[in-house]
């Protein structure tokens, strides 16, 4: 931030400037000159830095505003997805509910989607925003995101086409929740301009090496194409519109937001469009090979989660999928309960009433100091808000890995192929 000008700088300029008329100056006037010259730019100075401490107050502000709104939105959204999932395992539902059960879960997806989306925009503009490399199984990962579209497409009475190619491994390395964000946006962008015909998504990959997969996305849709013009503008933030203002829903973040992603995830995307015939989008993204899921390592877990419903839901969850779990219902507890027993792994809300997950953590790894026959466990920090940019006090607390809420707990098993020691916060 440059509010002083480059003049104030170079006293011998000013004054010189100054008393250019005034050959005959004398010294007493130079130096009033001076003086004044002197105050005024301290009078700068304090302003600079006056505009420069308030530039900073509000960008903190802005963190802390956006922290608390994704913590507000994300924990409800947690309690919300889990029921769901309860829901359709149970056998007590007849086609209908299920429907609506699905209903319900593909639009929270979209909701929190969308939320996220707001979210990265500010990250973006801010230059804070960070992938989270994990191992995810794509379909899996994209299912309730293209079930959604494929409703949404029918209701237009459109055609919705999902191809995969037969070589896509069953784990991946990379960040799930930026390429459905990056589709997401494409497909909402095909379905608000589509009136006829077919929209189809294909996804092939490609191996480069022993390590790397490139992973081909392409969104294709029959829709009302774009002119060369709009081509030009097309990644613009708020610029790229239709002739028809009607169809112009959304944030007005879309494609941009989407060209943002792709470019942190080091892939490229083209489009490929004419007018009335339709428009193809094209990405490629890098990916690593995943690894297989190491379950077995961690089957006694401590859920350390203050709020009740989310406790219960993920217990229920993990309890149905084999794991044995056990909960505190704040930091003090966990720490008690994590004394009198055996745990391999700890997942430790951070928000939390009496103690919060960083000095429970901390506590934690006190007693496994002063106890060394103890196992140490694993401990996964698990917040809605943006702790994990926080890494040297989540390495201080002793905690291992971080995960945001909400996550999807009946992809458990994945989310521990993820503990990979390589790539833990606080490496021993």
């Amino acid at each position: 931030m440059e509010y002083i000008p480059e003049k104030c700088a170079n006293m011998k300029y000013i004054l010189k400037s100054k008393t250019a008329n005034k050959p005959e100056a004398s010294n007493s006037e130079l130096l009033k000159s001076y003086r004044e010259l002197s105050e005024e730019f301290s009078k700068l100075q304090e302003k600079h830095q006056s505009l420069e401490n308030a530039y900073n107050n509000t960008i903190k502000t802005n963190k802390q505003l956006s922290g608390n709104i994704s913590h507000e939105i994300k924990t409800p959204f947690y309690g919300i997805l889990n029921s769901v999932s309860l829901l359709k395992n149970s056998k007590n539902l007849n086609n209908e509910d299920l429907y609506n059960v699905n209903i319900i879960e593909q639009n929270s997806q979209y909701l929190m989607t969308t939320l996220n989306d707001l979210l990265d925009f500010y990250n973006l503009e801010n230059g804070t925003i960070k992938l989270n490399y994990v191992n995810f199984n794509l379909k899996s990962e994209l299912q309730p995101l293209l079930d959604f579209y494929k409703n949404k497409a029918e209701e237009k009475e459109l055609e919705f086409i999902v191809k995969y190619g037969h070589n896509i491994p069953k784990y991946l390395k990379g960040d799930p929740t930026r390429i459905k964000q990056v589709i997401h946006q494409l497909l909402s962008n095909s379905l608000k301009y589509t009136d006829k015909g077919k929209i189809s998504v294909t996804i092939n990959g490609y191996n480069i090496d022993y390590k790397t997969f490139d992973i081909d996305i392409i969104v294709s849709d029959t829709g009302f194409g774009i002119d060369e013009i709009q081509k030009e503008k097309i990644w613009q933030m708020f610029s790229f519109s239709r002739t028809d203002t009607s169809l112009n829903t959304g944030i007005g973040i879309g494609l941009s937001l989407a060209k943002d992603l792709v470019d942190l995830m080091k892939g490229k995307i083209v489009v490929d469009s004419k007018k009335d015939i339709g428009s193809t989008f094209s990405i490629t993204i890098p990916l690593e090979l995943g690894v297989s899921d190491n379950k077995e390592l961690y089957k006694n877990i401590l859920l350390v989660e203050d709020n009740i419903i989310n406790q219960k839901l993920t217990k229920a969850i993990l309890d149905r999928q084999g794991f044995n779990v056990d909960t505190a219902s704040n930091g003090k507890i966990g720490v008690d309960k994590y004394r009198q027993n055996n745990y391999d792994l700890v997942l430790m809300d951070i928000q939390m009433p009496v103690m919060d997950g960083y000095e429970s953590a901390r506590l934690i790894r006190e007693y496994e100091k002063l106890n060394p026959l103890k196992k140490p466990a694993t401990i996964i920090a698990v917040s809605a808000n943006s702790d994990k940019n926080n890494i040297a006090k989540l390495n201080e607390a002793g905690i291992n890995f971080f995960i945001n809420k909400p996550f999807n707990v009946d992809k458990f098993s994945v989310l521990l192929s993820n503990l990979d020691p390589s790539t833990q916060l606080n490496p021993a």
